[in-house]
């Protein structure tokens, strides 16, 4: 339980200090103040399994975010490295959703229609967070 406490307020500082920085440097700062970077995405692709805890799961997230040049990118790195990759590219779109400017609209509202009315009501008021 406490680990899971730890996950969730590395996420939020860190989405927080994504939305406020622009030098990644600062954002892999608060990053390392949670959880040890050790491995490059390279490393992570040849060793990673599944891992359900959060200290498994998210230092994978946040060093697909350090190595994303844009959300897509972001995203597409999260995802390369496998096992729990839907969760990995949901903690990582999470910061890169706040730190780039530059996601595309076509995929977004495309998504939106496959979404329940509960979740899209999630996403608009996740909007109105990063504005």
């Amino acid at each position: 339980m406490i680990t899971a406490v730890i996950g969730t307020q590395a996420m939020a500082g860190v989405i927080v200090t994504a939305k406020t920085q622009s030098d990644k440097d600062l954002v892999a700062s608060k990053m390392t103040s949670y959880y040890p970077l050790d491995l490059t995405l390279d490393e992570a692709r040849a060793t990673y399994q599944s891992d359900v805890p959060c200290a498994g799961s998210i230092p994978v997230a946040f060093q697909a975010f350090l190595e994303g040049n844009s959300f897509e990118d972001v995203i597409r790195n999260a995802i390369s490295v496998g096992g729990d990759s839907d969760t990995i590219a949901s903690m990582a779109g999470a910061i890169a959703s706040v730190y780039y400017k530059d996601i595309p609209d076509d995929p977004v509202v495309k998504t939106l229609t496959y979404l329940l009315d509960d979740l899209r009501a999630i996403f608009t008021r996740w909007q109105s967070f990063v504005g």
